[in-house]
């Protein structure tokens, strides 16, 4: 009868280092996370960044899975984002969505439709003019067709913050803030364009309405129209 030793080719592990490689593997990552809290951040760190710290190519020889763990532990673990980091991260972007949700709750032009969460923010773009009819259905399409042609727009000029979503049955504007990279002025500059493609693409849909009702609503829009638009 062959040994369990005997069946082991060339190259594999032998059972016991396999048991103490797995082992000492585990406990690394439990004191990983059990010390997490204390550890130093870095929050601009890439994939790419970590995949530099390992080898480019594969050794063909045999090392030990001591070796291996002291490389993760000295090279990787430094470079990985603590939960500090995360904390950090969540309230940037709280604070970036309140400050979203104040320009749209400011601006006469908009219509508040929740309150943030942590890093999605929905709204829609409800000209001042047509806020009074905005139950009337007709009123409704139009609306659906603004803020879709709005979002599609900014899309077009290359913003990754801008998509839409519906939400009770209507099409709104959805800017999702989850990423470290976002700073006050990218909000700032992406709600201008929104309100801006908005003012523009309300003007070209009110050309199905007659010349009189057009003219009170737009004059009814401009004049309410907020100093950031351009």
């Amino acid at each position: 009868m062959i040994s369990q030793k005997q069946m082991i080719t060339f190259g594999d592990i032998e059972l016991y280092e396999f048991w103490k490689v797995c082992k000492e593997s585990l406990d690394a990552i439990a004191d990983y996370h059990a010390d997490l809290s204390s550890r130093g951040v870095l929050l601009h760190v890439t994939p790419s960044d970590i995949r530099a710290l390992l080898a480019k190519e594969i050794s063909q020889q045999r090392e030990s899975g001591e070796l291996l763990l002291a490389n993760w532990r000295d090279r990787v673990v430094p470079k990985l984002t603590a939960l500090v980091g995360l904390r950090q991260l969540v309230s940037k972007n709280i604070s970036l969505l309140d400050r979203l949700h104040n320009l749209v709750r400011e601006h006469p032009d908009f219509e508040v439709l929740h309150e943030p969460v942590l890093y999605l923010y929905c709204f829609r773009y409800l000209p001042n003019g047509l806020a009074a009819q905005r139950e009337d259905p007709e009123v409704q399409t139009l609306l659906d067709r603004l803020n879709q042609g709005i979002a599609a727009a900014v899309q077009r000029q290359g913003s990754r913050l801008v998509t839409t979503t519906y939400l009770n049955g209507h099409i709104a504007i959805r800017m999702s803030i989850c990423s470290h990279r976002i700073v006050e002025e990218d909000v700032d500059t992406t709600f201008e364009a929104i309100a801006r493609w908005g003012r523009l693409l309300t003007k070209a849909h009110f050309v199905s309405y007659d010349q009189s009702e057009m003219e009170t609503l737009l004059c009814s829009s401009e004049l309410c129209s907020s100093s950031m638009e351009v």
